[in-house]
């Protein structure tokens, strides 16, 4: 199950189960990945951006 979803600047994403094991075949390029990250998140999982600056801010489901 995912529960968090980190979105980087580069385009790449990493999703982690509750545990904060790494889920690989929702890890890639969110391009490729989106929707089925989307449709296998339930609806409390939680979704970041990650950049040079900020370490990680939340962002809604629609935002990612």
């Amino acid at each position: 199950m995912i529960a968090r979803v980190y979105k980087f600047a580069s385009g790449a994403v990493m999703s982690f189960d509750p545990y904060g094991k790494l889920i690989s075949p929702f890890c890639g390029q969110v391009d490729k990945l989106h929707d089925d990250i989307l449709s296998a998140a339930p609806p409390d999982a939680q979704f970041f951006t990650v950049d040079e600056e900020t370490i990680k801010t939340k962002i809604s489901r629609e935002e990612f």
